[in-house]
């Protein structure tokens, strides 16, 4: 099938006009539905008044989840001896990210794993890093903090992304501090539009508002203090901190932004890593922008990345997105290619309403993410398949949705040099195209009923979905800018 693919990818330009017919005969198919371009497809979506409504959720059954379970944090936590193993835990996941086996299958100097590729990575996430976030933006409750020289000369730490309430409910003093003035919109609706306005122009590509619903929030959260030298203070780490925001939130800002699609054509390399480090930098300034915007106002904000709470979640109940078969957001605009960031405030807004466009439906048939899977970590199963449920703590229960093996994910992860991020799930993704015409076709045909194993076909024989080869990865940087 790979060879196919890369023979497809590479088909002149005269077989290529041969089949005019077959893509004007799509293009037919897709207006006989009343389905035209991106615009009347994103009409075309359903609404739902709550996730309630939209998913199946058992009462009974899903529970506030556990920071410490977070597969991060577990990852950490176990081979420290600072929470015991589950029997689903997978030992060798633990053994690998410990050193225990550092067989990795790239060397360095391959293509993709460069010098220039490590350096791109560095670059992607010095904010990332300057600003606290490398240890919470990744899913994980650290208590982390950038140290500030305070006037008189002392060294003092605020936390400026990674935010926790044990130490600065709302980011800190010396002008983290919120405006004892509130200021008073028209109405929600205007709320709404002012801030979505502010997430905007600070740089999130996707903004949404939702209600604040405790169900979503974990119970409970991992604190792992550092001194000034960034050394772990053992004696202070706490991994069932009850999770506290320090104030009665009202409201959830989600905040989404896209990664770059030729980075993730490289997905398993330095290079796609660097595009999603630049991204979770992104989202470390522009939450902490969004948040001080609204403490300049008067109201109390917890701006995070993916800590507090689960980010797919909170992004679908806030209208951005639908859940997929690799448990990515999948948004109408960029399909899976995106990061997510909250901010938690007592304002409220007119909110947004949670939305489908077919994606389970398409996921059912597609099953490319679950083909390309090196960890085999992604389902094949149907979504209502009664073997699809949780196969570790990592996971979470009582809510419909195709299940991950986030800890089979991680093996991946940390098998390449340095721990590189994988994301090759994102990069063969059918949604994750750029705005070119065939592509829109296929984004249509996403929402017809019956096609979604068409738009596979149709993804594959232009030449895309493919895992990434050496060319591909050498091309990265020779390519026009």
């Amino acid at each position: 099938m790979e060879t196919a693919k890369k023979d497809i990818g590479s088909m002149s330009r005269r077989n290529f006009l041969k089949l005019g017919a077959t893509a004007g005969a799509t293009l037919g198919i897709a207006s006989l539905f009343g389905v035209g371009g991106t615009a009347e497809k994103a009409e075309a979506a359903t609404t739902y008044e709550s996730i309630d409504e939209m998913l199946e959720i058992d009462p009974n059954e899903f529970k506030r989840f556990e920071g410490k379970n977070v597969a991060f944090m577990r990852a950490r936590l176990v081979p420290k001896g600072m929470i015991p193993p589950d029997e689903n835990d997978n030992q060798n996941l633990f053994d690998q990210w410990t050193g225990a086996n550092p067989e990795t299958p790239f060397t360095y100097g391959d293509p993709g794993f460069t010098q220039i590729d490590y350096a791109f990575e560095d670059g992607g996430m010095a904010t990332y890093h300057l600003m606290g976030a490398d240890v919470t933006g990744a899913g994980r409750s650290f208590d982390s903090c950038v140290h500030i020289t305070t006037p008189s000369g002392e060294l003092a730490p605020l936390t400026m992304y990674g935010q926790t309430s044990a130490s600065f409910p709302n980011g800190g003093k010396d002008g983290f501090d919120v405006a004892e003035e509130r200021y008073e919109f028209d109405n929600p609706a205007q709320a709404a539009y002012a801030v979505k306005k502010a997430a905007k122009v600070f740089g999130a590509d996707l903004v949404g508002i939702a209600p604040y619903d405790e169900r979503f929030i974990y119970a409970t959260e991992v604190a792992m203090p550092t001194d000034m030298e960034g050394n772990l203070i053992k004696e202070k780490v706490n991994v069932n901190r009850p999770m506290d925001m320090g104030f009665e939130p009202k409201s959830v800002i989600v905040m989404a932004f896209e990664m770059d699609y030729e980075c993730f054509k490289t997905s398993g390399s330095m290079i796609e890593t660097g595009a999603t480090y630049t991204a979770y930098s992104r989202m470390a300034e522009v939450g902490l922008r969004l948040a001080q915007f609204l403490r300049k106002l008067g109201y109390n904000t917890y701006h995070c990345g993916n800590n507090a709470s689960p980010s797919v979640a909170e992004a679908i109940r806030a209208g951005l997105g639908e859940g997929s078969r690799m448990s990515i957001l999948m948004t109408e605009e960029y399909g899976p290619r995106v990061r997510l960031a909250k901010v938690y405030t007592d304002a409220e807004f007119e909110y947004d309403k949670p939305k489908s466009f077919g994606v389970t439906e398409f996921c059912e048939v597609c099953q490319v993410c679950s083909d390309s899977c090196p960890s085999q970590a992604i389902t094949h199963l149907s979504i209502d398949d009664p073997d699809n449920v949780p196969t570790s703590l990592c996971a979470q229960g009582g809510i419909k949705k195709y299940q991950l093996d986030a800890q089979k994910c991680l093996i991946n992860w940390y098998l390449p040099l340095d721990g590189n991020d994988c994301g090759i799930c994102i990069g063969v993704c059918p949604y994750n195209k750029p705005q070119i015409w065939h592509h829109d076709v296929l984004r249509v045909m996403t929402s017809i009923p019956g096609f979604g194993g068409v738009a596979r076909f149709f993804d594959g024989f232009f030449g895309y979905g493919g895992i990434p080869d050496e060319q591909t990865l050498t091309d990265f940087w020779r390519k026009d800018i």
